[in-house]
Protein backbone atom coordinates (compact mmCIF):
# COMPACT_ATOMS: atom_id res chain seq x y z
CA UNK A 1 0.00 0.00 0.00
CA UNK A 2 1.28 3.27 -1.05
CA UNK A 3 1.43 6.19 1.85
CA UNK A 4 -1.07 8.52 2.51
CA UNK A 5 -0.64 12.27 1.29
CA UNK A 6 -1.82 15.19 3.90
CA UNK A 7 -3.48 17.71 2.67
CA UNK A 8 0.14 19.92 2.00
CA UNK A 9 1.76 16.95 -0.14
CA UNK A 10 -1.73 16.51 -2.76
CA UNK A 11 -1.51 20.57 -3.14
CA UNK A 12 2.05 21.06 -3.62
CA UNK A 13 1.48 17.67 -6.47
CA UNK A 14 -1.89 19.21 -7.72
CA UNK A 15 0.11 22.69 -7.57
CA UNK A 16 -2.60 24.08 -5.56
CA UNK A 17 -2.68 25.84 -2.30
CA UNK A 18 -3.75 23.15 0.92
CA UNK A 19 -6.97 26.07 1.70
CA UNK A 20 -8.08 25.27 -1.75
CA UNK A 21 -8.37 21.33 -1.60
CA UNK A 22 -10.15 22.00 2.41
CA UNK A 23 -12.73 24.23 0.21
CA UNK A 24 -13.30 21.49 -2.93
CA UNK A 25 -13.69 19.07 0.17
CA UNK A 26 -16.40 21.12 1.43
CA UNK A 27 -18.45 21.53 -2.12
CA UNK A 28 -17.01 18.25 -3.30
CA UNK A 29 -15.29 19.00 -6.22
CA UNK A 30 -11.96 18.05 -5.33
CA UNK A 31 -10.40 14.58 -5.57
CA UNK A 32 -11.53 11.79 -3.23
CA UNK A 33 -9.81 11.51 0.40
CA UNK A 34 -9.58 9.55 3.40
CA UNK A 35 -10.20 9.73 6.96
CA UNK A 36 -9.11 7.22 9.07
CA UNK A 37 -11.15 8.16 12.79
CA UNK A 38 -13.64 9.86 13.25
CA UNK A 39 -14.65 12.97 11.10
CA UNK A 40 -12.47 15.57 12.44
CA UNK A 41 -9.43 13.33 11.81
CA UNK A 42 -7.50 14.46 9.29
CA UNK A 43 -7.97 14.42 5.81
CA UNK A 44 -5.53 12.23 3.59
CA UNK A 45 -5.17 11.32 -0.06
CA UNK A 46 -3.80 8.57 -2.48
CA UNK A 47 -1.77 9.68 -5.27
CA UNK A 48 -4.03 7.54 -7.29
CA UNK A 49 -6.85 9.41 -6.57
CA UNK A 50 -5.54 12.43 -7.26
CA UNK A 51 -4.48 11.13 -11.05
CA UNK A 52 -7.90 10.11 -11.21
CA UNK A 53 -9.10 13.23 -10.41
CA UNK A 54 -6.54 14.75 -12.72
CA UNK A 55 -7.60 12.57 -15.97
CA UNK A 56 -11.22 13.31 -15.39
CA UNK A 57 -9.86 16.80 -16.19
CA UNK A 58 -8.82 16.30 -19.07
CA UNK A 59 -10.01 18.09 -22.02
CA UNK A 60 -9.42 17.88 -25.82
CA UNK A 61 -11.10 21.95 -26.28
CA UNK A 62 -12.92 24.35 -24.55
CA UNK A 63 -16.23 23.56 -25.88
CA UNK A 64 -15.69 19.54 -24.34
CA UNK A 65 -14.69 21.58 -21.38
CA UNK A 66 -18.18 23.80 -21.15
CA UNK A 67 -20.20 20.67 -21.54
CA UNK A 68 -18.26 19.03 -18.90
CA UNK A 69 -19.18 21.70 -16.54
CA UNK A 70 -22.56 21.47 -17.53
CA UNK A 71 -23.27 17.99 -16.37
CA UNK A 72 -22.11 19.01 -12.97
CA UNK A 73 -24.24 21.36 -12.34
Amino acid sequence: MDKLLSTAEAAAILGLKPQTLRVMRCYGNGPQFVRLGSKHARAMYRREDLQAWIEARIYRNTSEETVAAEGDK
